[in-house]
């Protein structure tokens, strides 16, 4: 098997192993300061870094937040509809992900594919005696 295929599967089901625990974990408020915490310290103590990144972080935390209240009340009013918009997401993070490994693909073959090598006609001299 080619080895960008078989990288390509090898990080497919990593990352499919790792959308669960990435999509449906609820942060509590202990885990979202350990991340504000584990950001700000990445600045090395200039101030403009620092809260940048703790409104950054912040926003995100709540975004989150805002998402995991909606996908609730989603799953309490109609789980249908919720589990519809799961595999939505599912389909649009395969779709990202094999776009992207088309794409790698297609470049590697055009950089590195067989095309660029010029084929030569066999002539009698070129024949086994």
């Amino acid at each position: 098997m080619h080895a960008n295929i078989r990288l390509f599967l090898i990080f497919f089901f990593i990352f499919c192993g790792a959308l669960p625990g990435l999509s449906f974990a609820a942060e509590p408020a202990q885990e979202t300061a350990a991340a504000i915490k584990q950001a700000v310290a990445s600045c090395r103590g200039d101030q403009q870094c620092e809260a940048a990144v703790r409104k950054r972080e912040t926003l995100a935390a709540e975004k989150r937040q805002q998402r995991d209240a909606a996908d609730n009340a989603l799953k309490a009013s109609s789980p249908g509809s919720y589990y519809l918009m799961l595999l939505g997401r599912f389909l649009k993070a395969i779709a990202f992900i094999g776009g992207a490994a088309g794409l790698y693909v297609l470049v590697m073959h055009f950089l590195f594919g067989k095309h660029k090598q010029k084929r030569r006609r066999k002539t009698q001299n070129d024949l086994p005696h």
